[in-house]
């Protein structure tokens, strides 16, 4: 998973997200929608542009205290706002899915 794939600390160029977004689209890598308010990087444009190349994504609260799980809803909300399906959020998959998906990416970076 590429961690704080936009924005406000890693990217600051559009170009250079519409990278990212391709490169993960390439190798199979999931992009994260960090709900932390104070991150909220990757918004519904980049989200949608991701669904468009066949991008998986994975929310989740970036929380460092049991107080920051309730940022959760922050993205969530993202992810609505990016037409973000089940699907295509692998931290709502069964486990057995989510363990064929990651042996998948395994395989595909050994060899």
């Amino acid at each position: 998973m590429l961690r704080q794939a936009a924005g406000r600390v890693l990217i600051s160029t559009a170009l250079a997200l519409a990278e990212e977004i391709a490169a993960a689209a390439r190798t199979g890598t999931v992009l994260e929608v960090n709900a932390s308010p104070e991150r909220l990087d990757l918004g519904d444009e980049p989200i949608i542009a991701g669904r468009r190349h066949g991008v998986r994504f994975a929310v989740n609260t970036d929380a460092h205290a049991t107080v920051h799980l309730d940022d959760l809803r922050f993205g969530v909300a993202t992810a609505r706002r990016g037409r973000l399906t089940a699907e295509e959020v692998v931290n709502t998959w069964p486990p057995q899915k989510l363990r064929r998906f990651l042996k998948a990416g395994l395989k595909r970076a050994s060899g």
